[in-house]
Formats: C-alpha cells, structure tokens, sequence
C-alpha cells in the first residue's frame, strides 16, 4: 500500500532536501514538492532526488491555473488537488515543509487494512519545542509536546502565564494532517478534505506527524511577524483565539529583546518541566528522528548544513525586503542574533 506528500514550500535549501530524504527513507513513493518561489536553487537538487517530483510556480504555472491567489492556503489547496489528481500512489498526504510523517513499523499494514468506506486518516501531531538552557544548535534539537486533555484548566496549570498563548498547550495547529485515499472525486483541503464531514476519518495508529512551527526562534519570529502584517481579514485563525494573543502580543513588543522574551515563554521548557512533562508523557524525545541521517542514505555524500547559524542567514536574506520594512522591532533589520 503506497504513501506520498504533497507540499507548497518557499523555505531554504536546506530544510527542503531534509523534507524530501526523509520521507522518502521512511517510505514515501511519491513526494510532490511546489516552489512557491520558483527562483529557488532547490529545484534542480530536489529533482535529482528519488521520488520528488518538482514543480517551479511560476508565472506561467499561474497562469494555467487562472491567477496566483494571494493568500497562502488557497495556494496549498490548489497544488494539493492538482498532486491528488495526478498521484499514482494509493494515499496522500497534504503536509507543510515544517511537518515531517514519522511512521511506525506496521504503518503501511495499517494502510492496507483500512475499509474502503474510509477515505482518509489523520496523523496526530506533536509540536517541537526547545529547552530553556540550551539554545538550539541545529534545526531538529529539541523535545516534542503532545495536545493536553482537558483543555484549559489543564493548560493553565502547566503553561502558566503563557497558557493564554496556546491552545492544548500548542503554540500552532492541533488538528493534524490526512492522508487521504486517492483515486476519489475528494477536494483536498488544508487539515482534512474540504468535504470531510460528509466521509468517514479515522486517526491513524502508527503514523505521528512531527511540526517544527519554527525551524529556528527567529524562525518562528519572523513567521508570526509576517503573519500579523496580513490585512485584518485575511488571517485565519483558529477558533480559541490563541494566535489572535500571540499576534497582539508581538504587536505591543517594543523591541526585538522583548519579542524574543515572548517566544521563548511559548516554545522553551526549563528542566523541571521537561522531567515532569515527560513523565507524564505530554512531552517526548524522539530519537529516531534524523533527517541528517536520511540525506545520506538518500542522497550520499551530500553536504548540507543544517545550523541554526545557516538557516537563519537563509531566512534573514529571503526575507530582507519585509525585514526592512518593519517597523514592530527595527533591531530585526540586522538579522538575527548570535545566541
């Protein structure tokens, strides 16, 4: 039973070979990648990889689809349902750059297991956070945390101050993405099918989805910025209201220091909180995570560096016309700091 991803990226090289030698190590058939900057060098060394297939969007890729929609998601659900209707692989996962399929063994068992009568399962996710006393070397350090049960009295009585911030005790997304069955007349959508409460769903039991809301803390700062520079109502946010906080918050941030102070409040544990986190098993190591290691097994003798230091450069480049624009923390203009 065959698997395969699809994904609109404009991110650096290097989280997107990272992105396709993983998945393809982890068994992924086909690994559908659209650039959404289509200037990216990315192209030709994703190409040459097994099983990506690559698609610059372009001008003239717009163009064939009517126009370029503006906002981000509708983007998604277009390249989504375009690999849906091409894909010769048996189920497809609609997936973001920054969420990496970690399956487990019997994973595909499972897909081939599944009714006919269902049309998709979902993989939970888990979301990549950072420990306090240690800064981030590379992009994949760090622990992952797990929704909390019970909601809000529960996250306020492990996220504190920054519960407000969070929903389940998640800085971004707790709904998780589907793999769904191919071959079908469905509408791809960004979580689920757009027309998923008229079929049947059923969660996955071997499969995790693992998000990296921010490869890097100034990752993380610079998607949320460029977030709330949205017009009022393009944003979409989810129904609790917690990136409604998060956006007001960074907005009454005087200074770069300041918007670092809130970022690490929502993606940091100290030690204790690690301990007992994991204890209860809210919070996970997972140490069979290793895109390093599936790029050279994919991909041998590639050389890729996987710094914070480098992808933050990155980022800082891409970025520099918004980045000289901004007006929240003028410091943001100099790139990022040396931890």
């Amino acid at each position: 039973m065959s698997w395969g991803t699809v994904t609109l990226a404009d991110e650096p090289l290097e989280l997107l070979v990272a992105f396709a030698a993983w998945h393809r190590k982890v068994g992924a058939a086909e690994i559908h990648i659209y650039l959404d900057r289509p200037i990216q060098p990315a192209a030709e060394v994703l190409a040459a990889m097994p099983g990506v297939v690559v698609t610059p969007c372009d001008a003239a890729f717009w163009a064939a689809q009517g126009d370029r929609p503006f906002l981000q998601t509708r983007r998604q659900e277009i390249v989504a349902n375009l690999a849906y209707r091409a894909s010769a692989v048996d189920w497809l996962a609609h997936i973001d750059a920054d969420e990496f399929i970690m399956p487990e063994p019997g994973f595909a068992a499972e897909l081939a297991a599944i009714p006919e009568v269902i049309a998709g399962t979902t993989l939970p996710v888990m979301e990549r956070v950072w420990e306090a006393a240690q800064p981030p070397k590379t992009l994949f350090d760090g622990y992952f945390r797990v929704p909390i049960p019970g909601r809000h009295a529960l996250n306020r009585h492990f996220n504190g101050k920054a519960a407000r911030f969070l929903f389940q005790g998640f800085a971004s997304h707790t709904a998780g993405k589907t793999l769904v069955r191919t071959g079908r007349e469905i509408g791809m959508g960004i979580h689920k099918p757009v027309d998923h409460k008229s079929l049947s769903l059923m969660k996955t039991q071997c499969a995790r989805l693992l998000h990296f809301d921010g490869l890097t803390p100034f990752h993380w700062l610079i998607k949320r910025l460029k977030y709330a520079a949205l017009p009022h109502a393009e944003k979409r946010m989810d129904g609790k209201n917690t990136r409604w906080a998060q956006m007001e918050e960074l907005s009454n941030c005087a200074s770069l220091a300041e918007a670092e102070t809130f970022q690490r409040l929502l993606t940091t544990l100290p030690e204790d909180d690690i301990a007992r986190l994991t204890a209860l098993r809210l919070l996970e190591a997972v140490p069979d995570f290793s895109p390093a290691a599936a790029l050279q097994e994919i991909a041998p003798g590639a050389e890729v560096d996987f710094s914070v230091a480098q992808f933050d450069a990155q980022i800082a480049h891409r970025d520099r016309a918004f980045l000289d624009a901004l007006s929240l923390a003028p410091q943001l203009k100099a790139g990022p700091r040396e931890s």
